[in-house]
């Protein structure tokens, strides 16, 4: 806090530029109107000018020839009260809380005084080795010697882990407990002080302490199993008591604005000119129901951006510090200590800025000002004190300012904002809710027994409006009929996911938590979850977001949840889908009446959001960061960033720069050789680049750069390979401390598969067959440039693989996740330095040389074979098996035919029982079938056409075969 008194007595005094805008409240204060008047009169009233001027607060320290008061000391603090209601034996009797009932005791604050309550102290008792938690608190005003129904404050009451023992009775340990709570300022009057909900750390009801003492007034007002109202309880009440009249923030009060102008500290900080300005041009957000939102101002840069008096052309930024004071103007406040107070909901103002509270007393003619002034500090009560009551006050304002550059409203998000409240932000400040239900509903569930079932059901949110934090979602849901749900399972869990949009269905996963299975502990399916995190779980208005609510519990122990659906038809329609096709349908997002789940109902499902109002994400923050694909440049700055240590470690480049965050997530399922940068002319600093990917919470380095050779002016660039279905987080800081303007570009190249070319062709003989190619990129394979004889592949995208077998056998090729255009096909070839126009199509009726999945063909030894293989739509195993092409797995130990070549008759011998003889042409087509079951036969061939023949005998259940030529 601190308190500056100027008198002002002369100062020559410059009006200002004569192009400065300047906008006008519809209602000026008194003091406006005052200094409306003065302005237009003539130079000889310059001091009442100035002394104004003195009174909005324009002066940095006492202008030269001033006679200047002694600086006042700090205010002094209020007299510490309290109401006492002692007891000194446990004998009086008790009542209990939590579930029974609610204590409640009176107290009055007398005429002339207002009372800042800060704590209480309850008597109690627990049992032995016990300690309290969960006590909610309660301020009522009086209805008629009871509570009025609606409480002035209420809140949550922190109960310290440390309390203190003070004797007991009945089998109970006597425990005084001190509840620290907010200020509340209370005027005169008559209140009631409840206590309820709180619980021992056993989860049994508390038993408050009360005697039939009545030094507080008016008996204790008590419900539940002891509804005796001739007994007080045992407690104090304890805070300050002033006289003094206090302000509270009342965000429907008449707010005026006012506008100081100044140079910037670089050209000397001096004052330029004052004026009314609009509240909404300050920029200040009125919203009289609840709050008022502060920020820096914009209008004097957006409407004025080629003036050189409000814009530096030079850099870009603006030219001016702008103080933005909103204040209340209210004389009949003047002889009063006063107490300016309200609460700072949200201060993520950048630091370049200066905010703070303020109560200015000033006299009849403006010639003397008194401030005093407090900081805005987040999630704090702001407490200005005015003690300094002189006969001459004649005028009083209180409100806040933000002073500091003058910004383009492309920057309004990140400069941040201070939001001013009665009170903390509050779980339900506003709600997204489908409450129409429709019955049954989609399973939304992970199985650890049975995964191919596993299944996710997601619904939509879509706000206007405000910025909000989830702070809790509760769902409806049923379990199947006679399953024991979430208790069922010792391991269960629930998981709640947050994914940002992608057009039209689930993207990146924004956030996630984990939460165990006693959310349901009552098994009846219906739960509520209250996420952790307030940053990540912001969803921002005008912005889609999808959200999964999935239980994760064995079918066998536990059956499965059904997520309830409803009619409300709040924006898209909710989705459904089974990953793992245990199903049968929807292994991708689609509706719930396209999967047939749920019976075709929704086409929504029931769930209550809860929000507390937050601001907007931006791409500052990681949780807040902005999208780049493949072949784009996006355009940002990070003039109002902030600093990443702590957030981004160094990664190969230092972190210590404000900085911007963007994310490229890899979808195509293909890996891409990637190069970033941000060598432009529309990059204006010297830039750094760092590259993570894993746990937003703990990223790991990929690669970072700060001076890329192949930029000018020190800016940066970065190559990488992304793997498949990777998510990248993307960096763009500065060297040192520098900031500025960029543009970051985002090349990819497919890298295509390691035998996309015929000189790469896989040899199976050598990796071993049968073989599986896992995982093959199909899609980054590259156009064929010629075509064999046979078949036209010319522009085809494939893979190709190659074999020389040892002897006669065949070969099948399968593609095992066909998609988009699919084709195996075999061919022949000279020799292993052949090229597509050296072979030839294998012709045989299991090799079409049309779109097929699948391929077998006959082969002889010593015949080279090339087989070529396309699947346009996406990755996939191709498996190579039947294969018959080594001499260990086509020979039988024992078995011999003779003569070959032959004429006529071939003998077969083998010391084993020859079973059966199979003859098939090149073409794979059976010529000939014998049932042996002997030790020799003979097969006689001179029907047969000259040409080569594959022979296939089986041995006592060992098959083997063998080239037969036939003269």
């Amino acid at each position: 806090m601190k308190k500056i008194t100027f008198l002002i007595v002369m100062l020559c005094f410059w009006m200002g530029h004569s192009q400065a805008v300047q906008k006008t409240t519809p209602t000026l204060s008194q003091a406006d109107s005052r200094m409306t008047a003065i302005s237009s009169q003539n130079a000889d009233d310059r001091s009442s000018v100035i002394a104004y001027a003195a009174q909005q607060g324009i002066f940095e320290s006492a202008p030269v020839s001033v006679a200047s008061r002694t600086q006042e000391t700090a205010p002094v603090s209020n007299a510490a009260c309290s109401f006492d209601n002692p007891s000194n034996a446990w004998e009086n009797g008790y009542n209990y809380t939590g579930a029974f009932g609610e204590l409640a005791n009176d107290f009055e604050v007398p005429a002339g005084t207002t009372f800042d309550f800060d704590q209480i102290t309850y008597n109690s008792f627990i049992t032995a080795g016990e300690s309290i938690t969960g006590v909610d608190v309660a301020i009522y005003p009086d209805a008629g010697g009871l509570p009025g129904a609606t409480a002035v404050a209420s809140f949550a009451a922190v109960v310290p882990t440390s309390q203190t023992l003070i004797g007991g009775n009945f089998g109970f340990d006597g425990i005084e407990v001190v509840l620290d709570m907010p200020v509340v300022t209370l005027e005169q009057g008559v209140y009631w002080v409840g206590l309820n909900n709180g619980t021992s750390s056993a989860g049994g009801p508390l038993f408050w302490e009360v005697t039939t003492a009545t030094a507080l007034g008016n008996p204790s007002a008590q419900g539940g199993a002891y509804p005796d109202p001739t007994v007080d309880g045992v407690h104090s009440f304890s805070g300050d008591c002033s006289s003094a009249i206090v302000l509270n923030f009342d965000p429907a009060a008449n707010y005026i604005g006012y506008a100081n102008v100044f140079e910037t500290p670089a050209n000397g900080g001096g004052f330029v000119f004052g004026s009314p300005w609009g509240v909404p041009d300050l920029k200040t957000v009125v919203d009289p129901t609840a709050s008022v939102t502060l920020q820096p101002n914009f209008n004097t840069y957006d409407d004025n951006p080629t003036d050189p008096f409000w814009v530096d052309q030079g850099t870009g930024l603006g030219n001016k510090d702008f103080e933005g004071n909103t204040y209340v103007d209210d004389p009949t406040l003047a002889g009063n200590e006063l107490v300016w107070t309200g609460f700072v909901q949200v201060n993520d103002l950048d630091p370049s800025y200066a905010a703070e509270a303020f109560i200015k007393v000033f006299n009849a003619n403006f010639s003397v000002l008194k401030i005093e002034t407090a900081p805005l500090v987040e999630g704090e009560f702001f407490e200005v004190n005015y003690t300094n009551v002189e006969p001459d006050d004649t005028f009083v304002q209180y409100g806040w300012y933000v002073k500091g550059l003058n910004a383009s409203s492309a920057n309004e998000a990140a400069l941040g904002t201070v939001v001013i409240g009665t009170g903390p932000l509050q779980c339900g400040d506003f709600a997204y809710i489908n409450e129409v239900p429709t019955g049954s509903g989609p399973p939304s569930q992970i199985f650890p027994d049975f995964p191919d079932f596993n299944s996710i059901s997601v619904d939509d949110v879509f706000i206007t409006g405000d910025a909000g934090a989830i702070c809790s979602i509760a769902v409806q849901g049923r379990y199947s009929d006679g399953a024991a749900g979430l208790p069922g399972d010792p391991n269960s869990s629930v998981e709640f996911t947050i994914y940002k949009d992608d057009n039209g269905v689930p993207g990146a996963v924004q956030y996630t938590e984990t939460f165990p299975g006693s959310v349901d502990a009552d098994a009846d399916g219906n739960f509520v979850l209250e996420p952790a995190q307030a940053i990540e779980n912001t969803i921002n208005p005008d912005t889609r977001y999808w959200i999964s609510v999935v239980a994760v519990m064995e079918f066998g122990l536990a059956g499965q949840w059904y997520w309830s659906s409803a009619e409300d038809t709040n924006d898209n329609a909710a989705l459904w889908q089974n990953p793992g096709g245990g199903f049968g349908v929807c292994p991708s997002w689609a509706t719930f009446a396209e999967c047939g789940v749920g019976g075709g109902l929704g086409p929504d499902l029931l769930m209550d959001v809860q929000m507390t109002v937050t601001d907007p994400l931006t791409y500052d923050v990681l949780a807040g960061a902005r999208f780049i694909e493949c072949g784009t440049s996006e355009f940002g700055d990070t003039l109002t960033a902030t600093t990443d240590v702590g957030v981004a470690p160094d990664c190969d480049t230092t972190t210590g720069a404000p900085g911007v965050w963007y994310i490229y997530n890899e979808v195509s399922g293909l890996d891409n050789e990637i190069r970033l940068y941000t060598c432009s002319g529309n990059t204006d600093y010297d830039t750094k680049l760092s590259v993570y990917t894993g746990d937003p919470s703990a990223l790991t380095c990929v690669v970072g750069n700060d001076d890329d050779p192949s930029c000018t002016n020190f800016q940066s660039g970065v190559e990488f390979v992304a793997e498949a279905n990777m998510t990248y987080y993307i960096l763009v800081h500065g060297w040192n401390t520098s900031i500025g303007n960029f543009e970051l570009t985002l090349e990819c190249t497919v890298i295509p598969p390691a035998n996309d070319d015929i000189d790469n062709a896989i040899d199976l003989l050598t990796v071993g067959c049968p073989f599986t190619d896992e995982n093959v990129p199909m899609p980054g394979a590259t156009a064929e440039a010629g075509t064999p004889t046979g078949c036209d592949i010319n522009g085809a995208n494939g893979v190709w693989y190659e074999f020389t077998p040892e002897i006669n056998g065949f070969i099948t090729g399968t593609i095992s996740s066909p998609s988009g255009v699919s084709s195996v096909t075999f061919y022949t070839a000279p020799d292993q330095a052949s090229d597509e126009t050296d072979l030839v199509h294998v012709d045989y009726y299991q090799n079409q040389c049309l779109p097929s999945t699948t391929a077998t063909i006959p082969v002889i030894g010593n015949q080279t074979y090339y087989c070529f293989v396309v699947n346009t739509g996406g990755a996939t195993d191709i498996v190579f098996d039947n294969c018959q092409l080594g001499t260990a797995s086509n020979e039988i130990e024992g078995f011999d035919y003779y003569p070959n070549p032959t004429n006529e008759r071939v003998n077969l011998a083998s010391v084993q029982n020859i079973e059966t003889v199979v003859l098939y042409n090149i073409l794979g087509q059976k010529l000939i079938s014998l049932n042996v079951d002997a030790t020799t036969t003979q097969l006689d061939v001179a029907h047969l056409a000259a040409g080569a023949y594959l022979m296939e005998v089986t041995v006592d259940g060992q098959k083997g075969t063998y080239k037969l030529i036939k003269q």
